[in-house]
Protein backbone atom coordinates (compact mmCIF):
# COMPACT_ATOMS: atom_id res chain seq x y z
CA UNK A 1 0.00 0.00 0.00
CA UNK A 2 1.18 3.49 -0.82
CA UNK A 3 1.66 5.44 2.37
CA UNK A 4 3.45 4.25 5.46
CA UNK A 5 5.06 5.97 8.40
CA UNK A 6 5.12 9.31 6.56
CA UNK A 7 1.34 9.30 6.94
CA UNK A 8 1.47 9.21 10.74
CA UNK A 9 -0.30 12.13 12.42
CA UNK A 10 2.46 14.43 13.65
CA UNK A 11 1.28 14.02 17.23
CA UNK A 12 1.12 10.23 16.83
CA UNK A 13 4.47 8.98 15.48
CA UNK A 14 4.38 5.21 15.13
CA UNK A 15 0.62 4.97 14.56
CA UNK A 16 1.06 3.31 11.15
CA UNK A 17 3.40 0.72 12.62
CA UNK A 18 1.04 0.05 15.51
CA UNK A 19 -1.93 -0.25 13.16
CA UNK A 20 -0.09 -2.81 11.05
CA UNK A 21 0.87 -4.77 14.15
CA UNK A 22 -2.79 -4.90 15.25
CA UNK A 23 -4.21 -6.28 12.00
CA UNK A 24 -3.69 -9.89 13.02
CA UNK A 25 -5.33 -9.41 16.43
CA UNK A 26 -8.82 -9.99 15.08
CA UNK A 27 -11.17 -9.38 12.16
CA UNK A 28 -14.94 -9.34 11.73
CA UNK A 29 -14.78 -13.05 10.85
CA UNK A 30 -11.84 -14.37 12.92
CA UNK A 31 -10.40 -13.97 16.38
CA UNK A 32 -6.66 -13.58 16.93
CA UNK A 33 -6.53 -17.23 18.04
CA UNK A 34 -8.26 -18.38 14.85
CA UNK A 35 -5.88 -16.30 12.74
CA UNK A 36 -2.87 -17.82 14.48
CA UNK A 37 -4.28 -21.34 14.11
CA UNK A 38 -5.01 -20.91 10.40
CA UNK A 39 -1.55 -19.55 9.69
CA UNK A 40 -0.08 -22.48 11.60
CA UNK A 41 -2.16 -24.98 9.63
CA UNK A 42 -0.79 -23.47 6.42
CA UNK A 43 2.78 -23.52 7.70
CA UNK A 44 2.87 -19.77 7.17
CA UNK A 45 2.84 -16.47 9.04
CA UNK A 46 2.12 -12.84 8.36
CA UNK A 47 5.00 -10.51 7.52
CA UNK A 48 4.28 -6.81 8.02
CA UNK A 49 6.71 -4.03 7.16
CA UNK A 50 6.06 -0.32 7.53
CA UNK A 51 8.47 1.89 5.63
CA UNK A 52 8.34 5.65 5.25
CA UNK A 53 6.44 5.45 1.99
CA UNK A 54 4.60 2.13 2.00
CA UNK A 55 3.05 -0.64 4.04
CA UNK A 56 3.95 -4.15 2.90
CA UNK A 57 2.11 -7.30 3.97
CA UNK A 58 2.95 -10.76 2.76
CA UNK A 59 2.75 -14.44 3.47
CA UNK A 60 4.37 -17.51 1.92
CA UNK A 61 3.00 -21.03 1.83
CA UNK A 62 2.90 -24.23 -0.20
CA UNK A 63 1.56 -23.69 -3.72
CA UNK A 64 -1.51 -25.83 -3.09
CA UNK A 65 -2.49 -23.53 -0.21
CA UNK A 66 -2.01 -20.18 -1.92
CA UNK A 67 -5.75 -19.51 -2.25
CA UNK A 68 -6.35 -20.08 1.47
CA UNK A 69 -3.35 -17.92 2.35
CA UNK A 70 -4.61 -15.11 0.14
CA UNK A 71 -8.08 -15.29 1.69
CA UNK A 72 -6.57 -15.09 5.17
CA UNK A 73 -4.27 -12.20 4.24
CA UNK A 74 -7.17 -10.34 2.62
CA UNK A 75 -9.32 -10.76 5.71
CA UNK A 76 -6.59 -9.36 7.95
CA UNK A 77 -5.92 -6.32 5.77
CA UNK A 78 -9.53 -5.43 4.90
CA UNK A 79 -11.60 -6.38 7.99
CA UNK A 80 -9.60 -5.68 11.17
CA UNK A 81 -11.45 -4.90 14.39
CA UNK A 82 -8.58 -3.69 16.65
CA UNK A 83 -9.88 -5.36 19.84
CA UNK A 84 -9.44 -3.13 22.86
CA UNK A 85 -7.94 -5.79 25.16
CA UNK A 86 -5.40 -6.83 22.54
CA UNK A 87 -4.53 -3.22 21.84
CA UNK A 88 -3.66 -2.68 25.50
CA UNK A 89 -1.37 -5.71 25.43
CA UNK A 90 0.32 -4.68 22.18
CA UNK A 91 0.81 -1.16 23.50
CA UNK A 92 2.54 -2.53 26.60
CA UNK A 93 4.82 -4.61 24.39
CA UNK A 94 5.57 -1.64 22.14
CA UNK A 95 6.43 0.60 25.10
CA UNK A 96 8.75 -2.07 26.47
CA UNK A 97 10.48 -2.32 23.09
CA UNK A 98 10.91 1.46 22.92
CA UNK A 99 12.40 1.52 26.41
CA UNK A 100 14.84 -1.25 25.48
CA UNK A 101 16.07 0.71 22.48
CA UNK A 102 17.57 3.20 24.93
CA UNK A 103 20.07 0.47 25.86
CA UNK A 104 21.05 -0.21 22.24
CA UNK A 105 23.48 2.32 20.70
CA UNK A 106 22.90 0.94 17.20
CA UNK A 107 19.13 1.22 17.62
CA UNK A 108 19.54 4.76 18.91
CA UNK A 109 21.64 5.71 15.89
CA UNK A 110 19.08 4.30 13.47
CA UNK A 111 16.29 6.22 15.23
CA UNK A 112 18.13 9.52 15.40
CA UNK A 113 19.70 9.82 11.95
CA UNK A 114 16.42 10.49 10.12
CA UNK A 115 15.53 13.14 12.69
CA UNK A 116 18.87 14.82 12.07
CA UNK A 117 18.44 14.73 8.28
CA UNK A 118 14.74 15.56 7.94
CA UNK A 119 13.81 17.15 11.24
CA UNK A 120 12.55 15.45 14.43
CA UNK A 121 8.80 15.15 14.59
CA UNK A 122 8.36 15.50 10.81
CA UNK A 123 6.80 12.84 8.53
CA UNK A 124 10.23 11.66 7.35
CA UNK A 125 12.13 12.40 10.55
CA UNK A 126 10.22 10.71 13.34
CA UNK A 127 10.99 7.10 14.38
CA UNK A 128 8.79 4.76 12.35
CA UNK A 129 8.18 2.52 15.38
CA UNK A 130 6.97 5.52 17.38
CA UNK A 131 7.80 7.26 20.63
CA UNK A 132 6.64 6.80 24.21
CA UNK A 133 4.97 10.22 24.18
CA UNK A 134 3.23 9.61 20.87
CA UNK A 135 1.79 6.27 22.01
CA UNK A 136 0.87 7.43 25.51
CA UNK A 137 -2.88 7.77 24.95
CA UNK A 138 -3.57 5.93 21.70
CA UNK A 139 -7.01 4.35 21.43
CA UNK A 140 -8.63 2.07 18.87
CA UNK A 141 -10.56 4.93 17.22
CA UNK A 142 -7.24 6.42 16.07
CA UNK A 143 -6.15 3.10 14.58
CA UNK A 144 -9.49 2.71 12.85
CA UNK A 145 -9.25 6.22 11.40
CA UNK A 146 -5.77 5.63 10.01
CA UNK A 147 -6.73 2.22 8.63
CA UNK A 148 -9.87 3.64 7.03
CA UNK A 149 -7.96 6.32 5.14
CA UNK A 150 -4.75 4.44 4.30
CA UNK A 151 -5.94 0.88 3.59
CA UNK A 152 -7.87 1.34 0.36
CA UNK A 153 -7.72 -0.64 -2.90
CA UNK A 154 -6.88 2.46 -4.96
CA UNK A 155 -3.63 2.69 -2.99
CA UNK A 156 -2.85 -1.02 -3.12
CA UNK A 157 -1.13 -3.48 -5.43
CA UNK A 158 -1.23 -7.25 -5.12
CA UNK A 159 1.81 -9.30 -6.13
CA UNK A 160 1.83 -13.09 -6.39
CA UNK A 161 4.80 -15.29 -7.26
CA UNK A 162 4.71 -19.07 -7.55
CA UNK A 163 3.05 -21.89 -9.45
CA UNK A 164 -0.11 -19.90 -10.18
CA UNK A 165 -1.55 -19.08 -13.59
CA UNK A 166 -2.95 -15.65 -14.39
CA UNK A 167 -6.57 -16.89 -14.71
CA UNK A 168 -6.23 -18.69 -11.35
CA UNK A 169 -4.78 -15.57 -9.76
CA UNK A 170 -7.55 -13.32 -11.08
CA UNK A 171 -10.23 -15.70 -9.86
CA UNK A 172 -8.60 -16.00 -6.44
CA UNK A 173 -8.24 -12.25 -6.06
CA UNK A 174 -11.87 -11.68 -7.02
CA UNK A 175 -13.00 -14.18 -4.39
CA UNK A 176 -10.81 -12.76 -1.64
CA UNK A 177 -11.12 -9.03 -2.31
CA UNK A 178 -14.40 -8.45 -4.15
CA UNK A 179 -15.85 -6.74 -1.05
CA UNK A 180 -13.02 -4.21 -0.73
CA UNK A 181 -14.07 -0.69 -1.71
CA UNK A 182 -12.55 2.77 -1.34
CA UNK A 183 -14.03 4.69 1.57
CA UNK A 184 -12.59 8.17 1.05
CA UNK A 185 -10.41 10.08 -1.41
CA UNK A 186 -6.74 9.39 -0.92
CA UNK A 187 -4.78 12.24 0.60
CA UNK A 188 -1.90 13.93 -1.16
CA UNK A 189 1.44 12.14 -0.79
CA UNK A 190 3.82 13.59 1.77
CA UNK A 191 6.96 15.11 0.23
CA UNK A 192 10.00 15.19 2.54
CA UNK A 193 12.10 18.28 3.06
CA UNK A 194 15.76 18.08 3.96
CA UNK A 195 17.01 19.72 7.16
CA UNK A 196 20.56 18.51 6.72
CA UNK A 197 23.31 20.92 7.78
CA UNK A 198 24.83 23.41 5.34
CA UNK A 199 28.31 22.44 6.60
CA UNK A 200 29.55 19.17 8.06
CA UNK A 201 28.28 19.02 11.63
CA UNK A 202 28.76 16.58 14.51
CA UNK A 203 25.65 15.39 16.36
CA UNK A 204 26.45 13.78 19.70
CA UNK A 205 23.98 11.42 21.40
CA UNK A 206 25.16 10.58 24.90
CA UNK A 207 25.06 6.90 25.93
CA UNK A 208 26.86 6.75 29.28
CA UNK A 209 28.96 3.64 29.73
CA UNK A 210 28.62 2.54 26.09
CA UNK A 211 31.17 -0.14 25.24
CA UNK A 212 31.54 1.22 21.71
CA UNK A 213 30.67 4.32 19.73
CA UNK A 214 28.27 4.12 16.79
CA UNK A 215 28.84 6.47 13.86
CA UNK A 216 26.46 7.47 11.09
CA UNK A 217 27.63 9.97 8.45
CA UNK A 218 24.82 10.89 6.09
CA UNK A 219 23.32 13.34 3.65
CA UNK A 220 20.20 13.42 1.46
CA UNK A 221 20.60 12.40 -2.17
CA UNK A 222 18.66 11.84 -5.40
CA UNK A 223 15.36 9.92 -5.48
CA UNK A 224 15.07 6.33 -6.67
CA UNK A 225 13.66 7.40 -10.04
CA UNK A 226 16.56 9.76 -10.84
CA UNK A 227 18.66 8.75 -13.88
CA UNK A 228 21.70 8.83 -11.59
CA UNK A 229 20.37 5.78 -9.72
CA UNK A 230 22.60 3.32 -11.57
CA UNK A 231 25.88 5.19 -11.23
CA UNK A 232 25.25 6.09 -7.59
CA UNK A 233 24.39 2.46 -6.85
CA UNK A 234 27.67 1.34 -8.39
CA UNK A 235 29.63 4.05 -6.58
CA UNK A 236 28.09 3.03 -3.25
CA UNK A 237 28.94 -0.62 -3.92
CA UNK A 238 32.61 0.35 -4.24
CA UNK A 239 32.47 2.89 -1.40
CA UNK A 240 30.86 0.77 1.30
CA UNK A 241 28.43 -1.72 -0.18
CA UNK A 242 30.56 -4.86 0.09
CA UNK A 243 33.23 -6.35 2.35
CA UNK A 244 36.11 -5.22 0.12
CA UNK A 245 34.75 -1.68 -0.28
CA UNK A 246 36.83 1.33 0.73
CA UNK A 247 35.21 2.06 4.07
CA UNK A 248 35.51 -1.48 5.39
CA UNK A 249 39.01 -2.00 4.07
CA UNK A 250 40.13 1.17 5.82
CA UNK A 251 38.39 1.08 9.21
CA UNK A 252 38.29 -2.69 9.66
CA UNK A 253 41.06 -4.29 7.66
CA UNK A 254 43.70 -1.55 7.82
CA UNK A 255 43.02 0.35 11.06
CA UNK A 256 41.19 -2.30 13.08
CA UNK A 257 38.77 0.29 14.46
CA UNK A 258 35.60 -1.67 13.63
CA UNK A 259 34.29 -5.16 12.89
CA UNK A 260 32.34 -3.77 9.95
CA UNK A 261 31.99 -0.33 8.37
CA UNK A 262 29.64 0.04 5.44
CA UNK A 263 27.47 2.45 3.47
CA UNK A 264 23.99 2.21 2.01
CA UNK A 265 21.51 4.28 0.07
CA UNK A 266 17.99 4.32 1.51
CA UNK A 267 16.09 4.83 -1.73
CA UNK A 268 12.79 6.73 -1.71
CA UNK A 269 10.44 8.31 -4.22
CA UNK A 270 11.28 11.98 -3.62
CA UNK A 271 14.55 12.12 -1.70
CA UNK A 272 16.91 9.37 -0.58
CA UNK A 273 19.67 9.14 2.03
CA UNK A 274 23.30 8.08 1.66
CA UNK A 275 24.38 6.71 5.06
CA UNK A 276 27.80 5.37 6.07
CA UNK A 277 29.06 4.09 9.38
CA UNK A 278 29.45 1.31 11.90
CA UNK A 279 30.38 0.53 15.49
CA UNK A 280 33.93 1.45 16.54
CA UNK A 281 36.08 1.15 19.63
CA UNK A 282 35.41 4.02 22.03
CA UNK A 283 39.11 4.90 22.28
CA UNK A 284 39.32 5.60 18.53
CA UNK A 285 36.04 7.45 18.06
CA UNK A 286 37.75 10.67 16.96
CA UNK A 287 40.10 8.80 14.64
CA UNK A 288 37.16 6.88 13.12
CA UNK A 289 35.30 10.11 12.38
CA UNK A 290 38.47 11.50 10.78
CA UNK A 291 38.79 8.46 8.54
CA UNK A 292 35.11 8.61 7.63
CA UNK A 293 35.36 12.26 6.60
CA UNK A 294 38.57 11.43 4.75
CA UNK A 295 36.87 8.67 2.75
CA UNK A 296 33.95 10.93 1.80
CA UNK A 297 36.40 13.62 0.63
CA UNK A 298 38.42 11.14 -1.39
CA UNK A 299 35.49 9.52 -3.17
CA UNK A 300 34.24 13.06 -3.85
CA UNK A 301 37.30 13.78 -5.97
CA UNK A 302 40.59 13.73 -4.07
CA UNK A 303 40.99 10.02 -4.88
CA UNK A 304 38.27 8.92 -7.30
CA UNK A 305 37.47 5.30 -8.02
CA UNK A 306 40.31 3.35 -9.54
CA UNK A 307 39.87 1.19 -12.60
CA UNK A 308 40.12 -1.96 -10.46
CA UNK A 309 37.54 -0.69 -7.94
CA UNK A 310 35.14 0.20 -10.71
CA UNK A 311 35.61 -3.11 -12.54
CA UNK A 312 35.17 -5.17 -9.37
CA UNK A 313 32.09 -3.25 -8.26
CA UNK A 314 30.39 -3.55 -11.62
CA UNK A 315 31.20 -7.26 -11.84
CA UNK A 316 29.93 -7.80 -8.29
CA UNK A 317 26.61 -6.12 -9.02
CA UNK A 318 26.13 -8.10 -12.22
CA UNK A 319 27.10 -11.44 -10.66
CA UNK A 320 24.82 -10.89 -7.67
CA UNK A 321 21.76 -9.84 -9.66
CA UNK A 322 20.43 -13.34 -10.32
CA UNK A 323 20.56 -14.09 -6.59
CA UNK A 324 17.78 -11.54 -6.05
CA UNK A 325 15.30 -13.82 -7.84
CA UNK A 326 16.08 -17.22 -6.30
CA UNK A 327 12.86 -17.67 -4.28
CA UNK A 328 9.23 -16.61 -4.77
CA UNK A 329 9.59 -14.27 -1.80
CA UNK A 330 12.55 -12.55 -3.43
CA UNK A 331 10.65 -12.26 -6.69
CA UNK A 332 7.79 -10.55 -4.85
CA UNK A 333 10.23 -8.08 -3.30
CA UNK A 334 11.73 -7.25 -6.68
CA UNK A 335 8.32 -6.84 -8.32
CA UNK A 336 7.38 -4.49 -5.51
CA UNK A 337 10.11 -2.17 -6.77
CA UNK A 338 8.20 -1.76 -10.03
CA UNK A 339 5.10 -0.72 -8.11
CA UNK A 340 6.69 1.50 -5.48
CA UNK A 341 8.75 3.53 -7.93
CA UNK A 342 6.56 3.20 -11.05
CA UNK A 343 9.31 1.54 -13.06
CA UNK A 344 8.68 0.21 -16.56
CA UNK A 345 7.37 -3.34 -16.94
CA UNK A 346 10.55 -4.36 -18.81
CA UNK A 347 12.87 -2.91 -16.16
CA UNK A 348 14.39 -6.28 -15.19
CA UNK A 349 15.20 -7.01 -18.83
CA UNK A 350 17.48 -4.01 -19.23
CA UNK A 351 18.78 -3.47 -15.67
CA UNK A 352 21.94 -5.50 -16.24
CA UNK A 353 22.58 -3.78 -19.54
CA UNK A 354 22.34 -0.41 -17.80
CA UNK A 355 24.91 -1.47 -15.20
CA UNK A 356 27.20 -3.04 -17.80
CA UNK A 357 27.08 0.14 -19.89
CA UNK A 358 28.35 2.37 -17.07
CA UNK A 359 31.78 3.85 -17.58
CA UNK A 360 34.51 4.63 -15.08
CA UNK A 361 34.05 8.34 -15.71
CA UNK A 362 30.31 8.12 -14.99
CA UNK A 363 31.01 6.45 -11.66
CA UNK A 364 33.65 9.03 -10.80
CA UNK A 365 31.23 11.80 -11.75
CA UNK A 366 28.73 10.37 -9.27
CA UNK A 367 31.34 10.83 -6.57
CA UNK A 368 32.01 14.42 -7.57
CA UNK A 369 28.40 15.44 -8.10
CA UNK A 370 26.38 13.38 -5.64
CA UNK A 371 28.62 12.85 -2.61
CA UNK A 372 28.35 15.92 -0.38
CA UNK A 373 31.62 15.61 1.50
CA UNK A 374 31.33 19.10 3.03
CA UNK A 375 27.67 18.87 4.08
CA UNK A 376 27.58 15.73 6.18
CA UNK A 377 25.51 15.09 9.27
CA UNK A 378 27.85 12.99 11.43
CA UNK A 379 25.94 11.35 14.27
CA UNK A 380 27.97 9.76 17.05
CA UNK A 381 26.31 7.68 19.76
CA UNK A 382 28.62 6.99 22.68
CA UNK A 383 29.84 7.90 26.14
CA UNK A 384 29.99 11.69 25.93
CA UNK A 385 32.30 12.05 28.91
CA UNK A 386 34.90 9.88 27.16
CA UNK A 387 34.57 10.85 23.49
CA UNK A 388 33.61 14.52 23.51
CA UNK A 389 37.11 15.95 24.20
CA UNK A 390 38.54 14.18 21.17
CA UNK A 391 35.62 15.12 18.94
CA UNK A 392 36.01 18.76 19.98
CA UNK A 393 39.53 18.66 18.55
CA UNK A 394 38.07 18.22 15.06
CA UNK A 395 36.89 21.81 15.10
CA UNK A 396 33.47 20.98 13.64
CA UNK A 397 30.14 22.45 14.80
CA UNK A 398 28.64 20.16 17.44
CA UNK A 399 25.02 19.66 18.43
CA UNK A 400 23.80 17.49 21.30
CA UNK A 401 20.74 15.43 20.35
CA UNK A 402 18.33 12.95 21.89
CA UNK A 403 17.22 9.61 20.48
CA UNK A 404 14.88 11.33 18.03
CA UNK A 405 17.60 13.59 16.64
CA UNK A 406 16.21 16.58 18.49
CA UNK A 407 18.71 19.23 19.63
CA UNK A 408 19.01 19.46 23.41
CA UNK A 409 20.86 21.81 25.74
Amino acid sequence: MRGGAAGDPLERPGLSSLTARMLSEGTTTRSSEQIADEFESLGARLFAQIDREHAFFSTETLSRNWGKALELLADIVTRPTFPEADLMRVLRERRTDLERIQDDPVGLAERAIDGVLYGPGTPFGHPTEGTLAGLADVDRSQLEALWSSAYQPSRASLILAGDVSLPEAIAGVERALRHWQDRAPAGAPVVPASQAPAVTTLYLLDKPGAAQSVIRAAHPTVPRTDPAYFRLSLLNFAFGGQFTARLNMNLRQDKGYSYGYRSRVEWRRNISSLIAGGSVQTAVTKESVIETLHEFAEINGARPLTTDEFTNARAGMLRGYANLFETPGQVVRQLAELVLYELSADYFQWYQSAIAALSLEEARAAGRELVQADQLAVLVVGDRAVIEPGLRELGLPMVYVDSEGRAIG
